[in-house]
């Protein structure tokens, strides 16, 4: 698994010219895909290999989409550190899972003795996720978004072309041809759902645009008792409403948590200094 990670990462990293070279039948591909959409007037369903060997369907042109089609992975780091912490035998959490990209991943490592949670809201992100995990018997799709309390909630939908920025909030991007549709959905919290889970080690991957600190908020009890690993998204964006990522960081450091960044591949899980403010990037809490 690692060794076509390493190859695969060490070309995004090589100069122009050679990854021109030897990538050339992913752009082609990658750029037909765009143009087909372009003239459909919308996203197109493709296969994208997973770095692993797993097949998911994908909507291009959205920019995960596009990133596992040209690569076969998303989030070098991110993938690096779930490789060196997620187990046989786990619960592996997925809030905010999308196509499912990392819920694939944690299925083949937590292995039939595990558990996979895939949590997404939107409807049409969610029938993709579903396709793709289809057969991952030790997998379960939540057509849910993890929140502070349990209930109907608005969320809104920028659809399958920008759905990695559908929120609770207003999208973290603005985009001239988003439409975004308000929509209600099912909020649920951790603690909630998790509160009958097997005592298994656990992982919580958390990705819920801008609703981090209430997806925390909503797993308080399964935080002090369970002590789960949890990695999370930051990143400031300044919206209104939305907690720093400051104060989220803080939020789990005052449960005795330890906070990592990734490093390199030599040194995955690198410990972290906080912050006053964040860009783009993801950091693993361990108990």
């Amino acid at each position: 698994m690692l060794a076509r990670l390493d190859r695969d990462a060490s070309l995004t990293r090589a100069p122009l010219w050679q990854r021109a070279v030897l990538q050339t039948g992913a752009i082609v591909r990658t750029r037909w895909l765009e143009a087909r959409a372009r003239m459909r007037g919308g996203p197109v369903l493709a296969p994208a290999r997973t770095f692993w060997g797993d097949e998911m369907r994908v909507a291009m042109p959205e920019l995960i989409s596009r990133t596992l089609v040209r690569r076969g992975y998303f989030e070098e780091g991110l993938t690096r550190q779930l490789i060196a912490l997620v187990t046989p035998g786990m619960t592996f959490v997925d809030v905010g899972a999308h196509l499912g990209y990392y819920s694939l991943l944690a299925s083949r490592l937590v292995g039939p003795g595990g558990r996979v949670l895939a949590l997404e809201p939107a409807p049409q992100t969610l029938e993709l996720l579903a396709h793709n995990l289809r057969e991952c018997p030790n997998a379960t799709v939540v057509a849910a978004a993890a929140f502070s309390r349990s209930g109907p909630m608005t969320f809104n939908d920028l659809g399958l072309e920008y759905s990695a920025f559908s929120s609770y909030t207003r999208p973290r991007m603005d985009f001239p041809d988003a439409i975004c549709t308000a929509i209600e959905v099912c909020g649920v919290r951790l603690d909630d759902l998790l509160a009958d889970a097997p005592g298994a080690p656990m992982f919580v991957k958390i990705d819920a645009e801008s609703a981090e600190a209430q997806v925390i908020e909503g797993m308080a009890a399964t935080l002090e008792r369970r002590r789960p690993m949890v990695s999370v998204e930051i990143g400031d964006v300044d919206l209104p409403g939305v907690v720093p990522s400051r104060q989220v960081v803080d939020q789990l450091l005052g449960l005795g948590y330890r906070v990592f960044e990734y490093g390199s591949r030599e040194e995955p899980l690198r410990p972290h200094v906080p912050r006053e403010r964040y860009d783009y990037d993801n950091l693993v809490f361990l108990p």
